[in-house]
């Protein structure tokens, strides 16, 4: 797309495709890795999975969240969905959580508990809403997606 905008602005960027896009991001030391390959496509090490009651932490925002927006706007607020943390069945039931029941992510920083949604994920992933008015992963737990965070049913049951 970037290649075809500089080409119509007459200041051509001479990247045509992917492959010459990653050649010159590797030419200049740049290059970001892709998954399971270093920068010169070899095989990387793989990363290790989460250990026993941790996760990899996934978020993204939702349309209506606690954006400045719907200030002043309760009714629009109002409409929003509830925040939920979602597991797989396998993840879940490695917690002894059930659906709906009370689910906490912490980190080094912080918690946040939500009702559990049992989901189609891959197992030790969690998924929550970026931020709501009731929970938010910056403010939270301090750490953003990716991060590997612990799970625990809420009130520190096993």
């Amino acid at each position: 797309v970037l290649h075809t905008i500089a080409e119509e602005l007459d200041r051509p960027i001479h990247l045509p495709d992917v492959q010459t896009t990653r050649y010159e991001i590797a030419r200049v030391g740049a290059a970001p890795q892709s998954a399971g390959h270093d920068t010169a496509g070899h095989d990387a090490d793989p990363v290790a999975p989460p250990a026993a009651r941790q996760a990899l932490l996934a978020s993204w925002h939702w349309l209506l969240d606690d954006g400045s927006l719907q200030d002043g706007e309760p009714f629009l607020a109002g409409t929003a969905k509830k925040p939920r943390l979602h597991l797989s069945a396998a993840t879940a039931a490695e917690l002894g959580a059930v659906e709906g029941g009370l689910v906490t992510v912490s980190s080094d920083r912080g918690s946040l508990t939500l009702p559990l949604v049992v989901a189609d994920l891959p197992d030790r992933v969690v998924w929550v809403p970026t931020r709501t008015p009731d929970a938010a992963v910056r403010r939270d737990l301090a750490v953003s997606p990716g991060a590997v965070v612990r799970l625990s049913l809420a009130g520190g049951a096993a």
